[in-house]
């Protein structure tokens, strides 16, 4: 985020009262005001500002404390305030107003996953076609077409990609910008439309869950930009067209690390030119059980925006996502055996009987969870779903993932395991944690991961570097997991 700044009169209400400077940069964003009675921007939520540059908007502020200063004759108020959002533009913007109709933004790596298609480019072109090209044009004082003239081209097709989901129409387009004296510009932007306006703070939201699944078919973080938000409601008078506010996110999300992998389009899992309709399906089934599935899936991004660094805190997050997955993901425990049914209510009845104590209440607790389905089985029987279609490329999935989670409760509960053992093999049971994860969940939503194994390299993607990690490491973790077993 480069850095903005905006000089005017600004307040907690409109028209604004109080002289000031709001400085925009990241996390550095601020707001200094000067001037007499500021206590009412001490509190506000929202700071209002009439600048140089036009209208804007900070929305949840916070104080960062006053101070007065005295030049001998009189004494000003100085005040400090951090904004979390900035909006600028025309209007002023009300954040409770539920008055959002669309957010159009970029992408860390939106030219991997949806460029690519040609509606842009340049070629060599004949003197012939370029005389017909300024003729066209009418260039009248334009000279004549050299000997290899060079022509940029747009094809005019606005829209290269769209889906409808629960949270809205999202869609890719073409932005051009061009005038007669320059050549044209290109990028590309996604937009969420809402079926109906909403209030910023949904807004954020929805923004979030489409970051997060970004993430995830990019296989690192991603960072937002140039974010536009397009209001609902009546033209201001004299202005065309709708209402468009520049959105700048103080504390927006962190793009990949530096050290993370380069990202390649042959690698990635989901391939909006080569496989079109299997893209948009997978895409419109995340986001038909993204509720459900928020808070695991959240656990996931924050384990890959870690990028290749790993830790004992990144394996128990990543073994704790199975436990945060809905009830129904998983198949029901068959009913115990009599005996052991009969064993435990006997059990069950003799403990209750006794007096009240720790040891007490942890066997009790330890025999409610017989025939439950336990976090190993959790993530066995995920482990399965992704068997079905990588058996090959995964040898001793279940020994990794069983290892893993067998860690896990070491680093959480201390319980009995080497673990020293399989210590050098830390950043590999991680990421078959979070692959089987990740993987069996868009395996059910209509992931070919077969046919992607088949294409794919060693590299230009998370899921392509681990399974040639895994391939090349299983061998030795097995030796040394198996040794400290026996």
């Amino acid at each position: 985020m480069s850095e903005q700044r905006f000089l005017g009169a600004f307040g907690s209400a409109v028209p604004t009262e109080h002289y000031g400077e709001l400085t925009v940069n990241g996390a550095d964003t601020v707001i200094r005001l000067m001037g007499q009675n500021l206590a009412d921007t001490s509190t506000a939520k929202t700071i209002y500002g009439q600048t140089t540059r036009g209208k804007v908007s900070c929305v949840d502020c916070v104080s960062m404390g006053a101070q007065w200063t005295f030049d001998g004759v009189s004494k000003a108020e100085q005040a400090t305030i951090f904004p979390h959002y900035v909006l600028h533009g025309n209007v002023f913007f009300d954040p409770e107003a539920g008055a959002i109709a669309s957010v159009m933004f970029r992408f860390t790596d939106i030219d991997v996953l949806f460029g690519g298609a040609g509606a842009v480019g340049s070629f060599l072109a004949s003197p012939a076609l370029m005389e017909s090209i300024l003729t066209a044009a009418k260039k009248e004082s334009a000279s004549t077409a050299g000997e290899r003239p060079v022509v940029s081209y747009y094809d005019g097709q606005a829209e290269v990609w769209a889906i409808q989901t629960v949270i809205g129409r999202i869609s890719v387009r073409n932005v051009i910008e061009f005038d007669s004296q320059h050549p044209f510009t290109h990028r590309l932007a996604m937009s969420i439309t809402f079926d109906a306006p909403i209030g910023f703070k949904e807004s954020i939201d929805r923004l979030h869950q489409v970051r997060q699944c970004l993430t995830v078919i990019a296989g690192r973080a991603q960072a937002l930009d140039a974010i536009k938000l397009t209001l609902h409601s009546a033209n201001p008078p004299g202005a065309s067209g709708p209402i468009r506010l520049n959105l700048e996110w103080c504390l927006s999300p962190k793009g990949p690390a530096e050290s993370d992998f380069p990202l390649r389009r042959f690698a990635l899992p989901l391939d909006r030119l080569r496989r079109p309709d299997e893209f948009s399906a997978v895409l419109e089934g995340w986001f038909a059980r993204d509720e459900a599935w928020h808070w695991p899936r959240v656990r996931y991004v924050g384990c890959i925006e870690h990028g290749r660094h790993y830790s004992a805190d990144r394996l128990v997050a990543a073994a704790n996502m199975f436990d945060l997955l809905p009830d129904p993901v998983y198949a029901a425990p068959g009913a115990l055996e009599s005996d052991v049914a009969e064993a435990v209510a006997q059990a069950k009845a003799m403990f209750r009987g006794l007096p009240g104590s720790i040891d007490r209440d942890s066997v009790l607790n330890a025999l409610g969870r017989v025939g439950k389905l336990s976090l190993p089985k959790k993530v066995a029987q995920r482990g399965d779903i992704v068997l079905l279609h990588l058996a090959a490329k995964l040898p001793s999935l279940q020994t990794m993932l069983k290892a893993a989670i067998q860690c896990r409760n070491h680093l959480v509960h201390g319980s009995d395991f080497d673990i020293g053992a399989v210590e050098p093999f830390i950043d590999l049971m991680t990421e078959s944690l979070e692959f089987v994860f990740i993987a069996s969940d868009l395996i059910e939503l209509g992931w070919q991961a077969a046919a992607w194994a088949e294409c794919t390299g060693s590299g230009g993607h998370r899921f392509a570097e681990f399974l040639d990690a895994y391939g090349t490491s299983i061998d030795s973790f097995v030796k040394a997991y198996e040794g400290q077993s026996s």
